[in-house]
């Protein structure tokens, strides 16, 4: 540069030393304000992203709200499909253990609608009037010529839904629509924005509609489906309730607006505005409200199509960078100004710059190889191919991970390894990875030049290098993971089957109390409430059906202090229970807390062990009863044998006096005797060996013998016996 430009010097050049520092301080401002502008699209790009990102974030927020009533209602669906009959109270203990507004924000009923042919009006009437709703009728809102009525039945929480019950909702033109679609459809329907009966405020709302058919039946068409109708489920959802609290709103980041999309683009209605702006019906269109940053979003949800418009709000736009590109320019024209300075120093800052560019070229030759030796290194597999799928680089990992070596390169085309290849998918991959510069996450299968297959996870983004667009992959073999993930499902299945076949009752509860598990077995135990047994159900709900069941002997006349001691048992979740039920069994309860929190619980029927228990605790009742009646019947005749044998000690006695003593002696001997050989008939009767005689008995004489044995004991006392 020096030579070149001592050689415009030696040419004359006028004016070329004030000139080239104007120059090149013109073209360095330049340069400054084109990377200023192009930081100022930067910026006004990441803010489009941020709001696309959110917007897809509370897309996918909204869409769960209002899908999660349909859970609710999945579960009323359930006892409707185990019970031909579903009383009041039966549906009304069932919502109650849903907590409505805890669980299902926004819900301000569920209910059942029954289909009423209009000849029926009067009997259906009736017949609720006689199932605990003597005031029940029958009220129609706008459409009063329809043959058949869709009729509220239940609705609660009925203190705050009083006045829907008994509505026909096919009375109205919109509810109407609604349910028919979702009972030709079978699937669950979601209602264009409507006025609910029960909000005072009068906000947009919905209703979600899930059709239930008669039991065993398994309609095909519109036409099977309207016949085999048994009735609707519903959820009556007040819009702006359920949609409340939505983080980046709360936050005051954006404002959001979303439209039920009608027919055409001049029916579009207004269901949720976050910020009161918006119009109500119409073209989708918002005053203006301080917004930069706009994005639009179309959601399908239960059969109705609703569009989303996120807007920025100045908090937004403040968070942004709007002082870089003015730094930038700032800072830019200092430079220009110092270099134009520099240009006009001394020559030597030529060869300081020069220096500086060798030291910065060496600097760039070391990350390259650093970056290099990375590559090289790096256990992920890293390839590079063109819009046409030909393998343009890879590194080490990629090449021994295919068994290839170097001269693959520029000669293998992704369908020489690519097991799923299409040509079509590849195109369209590489379409929208070049017009959206992001990446893309997905499995793929890989073959091996000896021929065995390798499963890969797979990274790709696409990038332009020398105006080339070209395909930048990861791969990662995940091939063990796989093995590893089918294992894992294998011992699942195996435990889950090994759960199943024990002969126990077997349940396991979340660290909230809330079903996760349970074998048959556990079913079975509890057969009378199995329809309210489904995972999620809560422990105490079930205790509290089984009491009403009256399956606990041990809660009559104390119900409520008897369920609160079952559950803090089952919390604590320390000892063993012994429980008796109504139907006579007995059972044994082992509960344990695992040390995440969840409860595991068996269920042990040890009835015949009990009744075994029982039994032989009698036999050593009957036991003691027989030691203490045989203590008494041998003292008796022992009693008769001391006290002749003490007569016959006596001084004086006459010949006569002395063998009667004596024979007395002997006879209560004999009486002795003949209890032992009874005693030991016992053992006889228990081998099955006793024999049977009949022999002669005189009643005087045993009276007259038992009279000899306590005579003398009673005149020694001054008594008397009589015979």
């Amino acid at each position: 540069m020096l030579a070149r430009f001592k050689a415009m010097k030696s040419r004359a050049w006028p004016g070329v030393e004030a000139v080239l520092p104007v120059f090149v301080f013109l073209l360095a401002l330049g340069l400054f304000g084109i990377a200023a502008l192009w930081r100022e699209e930067d910026i006004k790009t990441e803010a489009a992203a941020q709001i696309q990102h959110i917007t897809e974030r509370m897309a996918a927020d909204i869409e769960l709200r209002f899908q999660k009533p349909r859970f609710g209602l999945n579960g009323a669906k359930g006892m409707f499909a185990v019970n031909k009959h579903v009383s009041r109270a039966d549906f009304r203990t069932f919502i109650e253990s849903l907590k409505l507004p805890e669980e299902f924000r926004g819900v301000r009923a569920l209910g059942f609608i029954q289909r009423v042919q209009h000849a029926d009006v009067d009997h259906f009437v009736a017949t609720e009037r006689a199932d605990a709703a003597p005031q029940f009728a029958v009220r129609q809102l706008v459409d009063k010529t329809q043959s058949d009525l869709y009729v509220v039945k239940f609705i609660e929480p009925m203190a705050n839904n009083i006045e829907a019950l008994g509505l026909d909702v096919g009375s109205e033109p919109v509810r109407r629509n609604a349910a028919q679609r979702a009972v030709d459809t079978g699937r669950p329907t979601l209602s264009a924005p409507v006025t609910l009966v029960q909000d005072q405020q009068k906000t947009p709302g919905v209703m979600l509609f899930v059709p239930i058919y008669a039991m065993g039946a398994n309609p095909a068409t519109a036409g099977e489906r309207r016949t085999a109708l048994r009735g609707l489920l519903f959820a009556s959802i007040v819009v702006e309730e359920l949609l409340q609290g939505l983080p980046d709103v709360a936050s005051d980041i954006v404002d959001v607006d979303i439209f039920d999309v009608m027919a055409s683009p001049s029916n579009n209605v207004l269901i949720f505005d976050s910020d009161k702006h918006a119009t109500q019906t119409g073209k989708l269109q918002v005053s203006d409200s301080g917004s930069t940053y706009s994005e639009h979003q179309s959601i399908s949800i239960l059969g109705r199509q609703l569009s989303l418009q996120v807007h920025s709000r100045p908090k937004f736009n403040a968070n942004l960078d709007r002082k870089s590109p003015w730094l930038i320019l700032v800072i830019g024209s200092l430079i220009s100004a110092q270099l134009a300075l520099f240009l006009r120093g001394k020559l030597q800052r030529i060869a300081i710059v020069s220096r500086l560019v060798d030291q910065r070229t060496r600097d760039l030759s070391q990350k390259s190889h650093r970056l290099q030796i990375i590559l090289e290194t790096v256990n992920d597999g890293i390839y590079v191919l063109d819009t046409d799928g030909l393998l343009v680089e890879a590194n080490p990992a990629f090449l021994n991970m295919l068994g290839l070596d170097e001269s693959a390169l520029g000669l293998l085309h992704i369908r020489d390894w690519d097991m799923q290849f299409n040509m079509a998918s590849y195109q369209a991959l590489t379409a929208r990875l070049g017009a959206a510069q992001s990446s893309v996450l997905f499995k793929a299968q890989y073959r091996h030049r000896d021929g065995h297959l390798i499963d890969l996870e797979i990274n790709a983004r696409g990038t332009v290098i020398e105006g080339q667009h070209l395909i930048y992959c990861a791969a990662r073999d995940i091939s063990e993971r796989k093995r590893s993930e089918k294992q894992l499902q294998r011992v699942e299945s195996l435990l889950r089957t090994s759960i199943e076949v024990i002969d126990e009752a077997f349940v396991i509860f979340d660290p909230d109390d809330r079903l996760v598990f349970c074998n048959d077995k556990y079913r079975q135990i509890y057969a009378s409430i199995a329809h309210l047994i489904v995972p999620g159900v809560q422990f105490e709900a079930l205790v509290r059906a089984g009491v009403e069941e009256g399956r606990q002997i041990d809660a009559v006349g104390r119900k409520e202090a008897w369920i609160q001691e079952r559950l803090a048992s089952h919390r604590a979740s320390n000892n063993t229970l012994i429980q008796h039920h109504a139907n006579g069994r007995v059972q044994r309860i082992v509960e344990r807390r695992t040390p995440d929190g969840h409860i595991v619980g068996f269920r042990i029927d040890i009835t015949e062990l009990y009744r075994a228990k029982e039994a032989a605790e009698s036999a050593n009742i009957a036991k003691s009863r027989f030691l203490a009646t045989m203590s008494h019947e041998i003292r008796t005749p022992l009693n008769g044998i001391l006290g002749m044998a003490q007569v016959l000690l006596m001084p004086g006695l006459r010949e006569a006096e002395r063998l009667e003593y004596a024979r007395t002696i002997q006879r209560s001997g004999q009486t002795l005797l003949s209890l032992l050989n009874d005693i030991l008939d016992l053992s006889k009767i228990e081998a099955g060996k006793v024999e049977l005689e009949s022999i002669a008995m005189s009643p005087v004489n045993i009276i007259r013998h038992t009279q000899k044995l306590f005579e003398q004991m009673a005149m020694d006392k001054g008594l008397r016996i009589e015979t």
